[in-house]
């Protein structure tokens, strides 16, 4: 069974098609690469698949219980925020565990005690 389709998928800018009925199916296993000039669709494309955008016309499906996740080519960070504190919520409930065990380990690697360091519940 697919993880995900496209059927005689269109999408277009103005009058710049980057879609123009397109079939596409990823099987379990499948890797894939997408290799294209500048302005071909490709970032496009992956915005259909984790629909973030709409096509113009044609099908898209996804297996149900599939888990996609997509990172924006330009994402937008916090002004205080880290890059690991950034890529850890693509771990969804794992993510709050994980930072705390970080904030913890980064205080005792510099020397703080148990009545310095901050315990979340």
């Amino acid at each position: 069974m697919p993880l995900i389709t496209l059927e005689d998928s269109c999408l277009a800018f103005g009058h710049h098609a980057l879609l123009n009925h397109v079939d596409l199916q990823l099987d379990p296993g499948e890797r894939v690469g997408l290799i294209g000039r500048n302005g071909s669709g490709k970032s496009s494309l992956l915005k259909v698949l984790a629909k973030e955008i709409k096509l113009d016309d044609g099908k898209l499906w996804h297996k149900p219980e599939l888990k996609l996740v997509y990172v924006p080519q330009e994402p937008e960070f916090g002004v205080t925020s880290t890059v690991y504190h950034e890529v850890s919520q693509g771990l969804g409930h794992l993510s709050q565990v994980l930072n705390e065990y970080h904030e913890i380990s980064q205080a005792l690697s510099e020397g703080k005690g148990n009545n310095e360091i901050n315990f979340l519940d």
